[in-house]
């Protein structure tokens, strides 16, 4: 992977993540004033980014490609 290449990789990867990580404690947020289910902000920012993270690492598999394939 070519130096300008990683840092659009990462680049990407970081995007989805924090894309991701708003709109999970968003959602979660409007669930606790609906009273739906009861969290503080401190366990919606835990459960946020470890869904954040979740996406960093499907996306990071999704678009990675090895320098080297077997056949």
């Amino acid at each position: 992977m070519k130096k300008s290449n990683a840092k659009e990789y990462w680049k990407y990867i970081a995007i989805k993540a924090v894309r991701t990580f708003i709109q999970s404690f968003i959602g979660i947020l409007v669930a606790a004033g609906t009273d739906i289910i009861a969290v503080d902000v401190w366990t919606n920012a835990a459960l946020s980014g470890f869904v954040a993270m979740l996406s960093a690492i499907q996306n990071g598999l999704e678009q990675y490609q090895p320098s080297q394939t077997y056949k």
